[in-house]
């Protein structure tokens, strides 16, 4: 068994055509083995500056985003339609994809949409300095709560939302990254309270995933809480 990124891995270390063909397709293979998640699953991948910046080891070049955008990827070639993909920074934008497409495809998707496409030009969303700028921004992680706050002002039912980041500056107070997020979201705005949000308005059942992939050792959620699975 290997982690889904080590595809990833060995596919920066090879250079002929034939080699990246025969990993994308082993890839595509090895999620056959993926267990099925019943019903629709949200998914939401870091990007800031922290994200992008750190390796997941001293020894790897590997970064903390191309593990969460490659988990992404292969929940979108699992899952197809019944997943909605999210990357977030400075700005949230939501991530189309065709489950025609490789595995590897849907992470190149992701990965452009995420650090280099213009977010204007991808509807993103954002507090308005940061609605404009190359892929979702560095400097913040401000794009999560945008992210809860659209599914929930949407009324878009999942029955999971899965968070994946190194929970570099997730606060339970009301400023993040020097922004007073209650200006925009109102009373209750950790992101505690924005889970508490949707699943007032939305879907009271919905579990929810933090995957923290750097290792910071803090949480933006209640351990505690039933529904709440943190790793």
């Amino acid at each position: 068994k290997q982690l889904p990124f080590r595809f990833f891995s060995a596919l920066k270390n090879v250079t002929s055509t034939e080699s990246k063909s025969v990993i994308s397709a082993q890839l595509n293979s090895a999620c056959q083995n993926v267990s099925d998640l019943s019903g629709t699953t949200l998914i939401l991948t870091d990007n800031s500056g922290s994200a992008n910046g750190a390796p997941i080891s001293g020894k790897s070049d590997i970064v903390v985003s191309d593990c969460g955008n490659m988990l992404m990827a292969i929940a979108a070639k699992k899952l197809g339609k019944r997943a909605k993909l999210g990357v977030f920074g400075d700005s949230l934008v939501w991530v189309g994809f065709s489950v025609d497409d490789s595995c590897l495809s849907i992470k190149e998707q992701i990965d452009r949409m995420a650090r280099t496409e213009e977010r204007s030009k991808n509807s993103a969303l954002a507090i308005p300095s940061y609605m404009t700028g190359r892929g979702v921004g560095e400097g913040t992680e401000t794009g999560l709560w945008w992210a809860l706050k659209d599914v929930t002002d949407k009324g878009i039912k999942f029955d999971r939302i899965i968070m994946l980041s190194d929970i570099c500056c997730y606060t339970q107070g009301d400023v993040n990254c020097g922004h007073r997020m209650a200006q925009y979201f109102g009373t209750n705005c950790s992101i505690q309270g924005m889970v508490d949000k949707y699943r007032q308005g939305v879907n009271k059942d919905c579990k929810v995933y933090s995957i923290n992939i750097g290792g910071y050792g803090q949480t933006q959620l209640n351990p505690k809480d039933k529904n709440t699975f943190i790793m």
